[in-house]
């Protein structure tokens, strides 16, 4: 019984960290390809107060919302299929399934963590947390969809991680 839940243990926290990873590679190319399109657009690469303003709003959005909305929704996802097994059975629960966690977990982050955002309106709302939303649904899905030990129905209970 406890070798169950340390292995079922061992595997949320490999797929938090594989999850990690695949939102930092993926953030950084977005960075990175913004980069070089403002200088493309430009005709030069941008001057230093432009890469330092660049990298505080970076380490803005990385800080105050992506990484607490990654990890609300991974912890959210997780005590919703102890309270509900069948939503991380199979594909066609479990996308959705996290996708709404994450827009869900949105809404307290953006107030709470998320405090340098100031929105102008509700269509800044709602493109913000579609767009945060998107990268951690497709950062905690794509472990999951690589990593065989992480398939749909590992985390429904502490006795099926084994």
């Amino acid at each position: 019984m406890w070798a169950a839940r340390w292995r079922w243990l061992g595997l949320g926290v490999a797929w938090l960290l594989t999850s990690g990873l695949a939102l930092a590679v993926g953030f950084a190319a977005l960075v990175l390809a913004l980069l070089a399109r403002s200088g493309a657009f430009a005709g030069h690469a941008p001057g230093a107060i432009e890469q330092q303003i660049g990298w505080i709003l970076v380490r803005i959005v990385w800080t105050q919302a992506l990484l607490p909305l990654w990890l609300a929704t991974w912890l959210g996802w997780l005590v919703l299929v102890r309270l509900v097994p069948r939503l991380d059975r199979s594909w066609r629960s479990l996308l959705p399934g996290i996708a709404i966690t994450a827009a869900l977990c949105f809404a307290p982050i953006a107030v709470y963590s998320f405090v340098d955002w100031k929105p102008t309106g509700p269509r800044d709302v709602v493109a913000t947390a579609i767009a945060c939303a998107g990268a951690i649904s497709a950062a905690l899905c794509l472990p999951r969809r690589l990593w065989r030990r992480l398939a749909p129905g590992v985390f429904t209970s502490p006795g099926a991680a084994g």
